[in-house]
């Protein structure tokens, strides 16, 4: 098994949620410039709010000056947002034109960094397990859910468009569940009315999931 091929598959599959403007950018052509770049930065006055993987095809928009922004053509970048916490504002930088042999290095100048926002949520991991939350335990069975779907749709239901759709179902369910009386099933029952039928599948799956945990 090539380990770098497992990480890199990893690391630029991963789809965080929502996104993070910034206030000011940086460019730097890969893992090993980036790091010598940022070795004398603080870890706390510049703390790595989250990071993203892009393809640098999918950000070009014609512009002349795309691959200097976003890299070669076929490579990947990854978006790396700062909170400068002293000053209160936001900075993010490209790290372009990354190979799977760049993952380790990336991967180890990540790790105390994310150990650090994890020292800023203590003690919360361990009073959250002397909590009951009914509410939230459902909704992280929702999303356990939505994962399991996204993760194992059959070939019939392949393509961004249909992970796309029941995402966007889900989070209208979610919204729900956050601000509305309205039973959760309802929701899906109606957005079903009015979709193909590999999304009315997918309805129909997670409405066979509310009655199973509501019975």
């Amino acid at each position: 098994m090539d380990t770098n091929n497992v990480l890199f598959e990893k690391m630029t599959g991963a789809e965080h949620p929502y996104y993070c403007s910034s206030n000011e950018m940086e460019v730097v052509d890969g893992i090993e410039a980036y790091i010598k770049m940022m070795s004398g930065y603080d870890i706390d006055m510049n703390l790595v709010l989250r990071w993203d993987f892009y393809k640098a095809d999918d950000l070009y928009s014609g512009d002349p000056e795309d691959e200097k922004h976003y890299g070669r053509p076929g490579t990947h970048l990854c978006k790396v947002t700062y909170v400068m916490q002293r000053k209160g504002y936001l900075r993010a930088d490209h790290v372009i034109n990354l190979t799977k042999e760049q993952m380790p290095a990336l991967i180890n100048w990540l790790r105390p960094r994310y150990e650090r926002l994890l020292e800023l949520w203590n003690p919360l991991p361990e009073v959250l397990a002397l909590v009951k939350d009914p509410k939230h335990e459902f909704i992280s069975r929702i999303r356990d859910r939505m994962n399991y779907y996204t993760e194992n749709l059959p070939k019939t239901m392949s393509g961004p468009e249909v992970v796309m759709r029941f995402r966007q179902l889900t989070m209208d369910i979610l919204g729900v569940l956050d601000g509305s009386d309205v039973h959760p099933g309802y929701v899906v029952k109606e957005r079903a009315q009015f979709g193909d039928r590999e999304e009315d599948d997918l309805a129909g799956g997670l409405m066979k999931y509310f009655q199973e945990i509501n019975t």
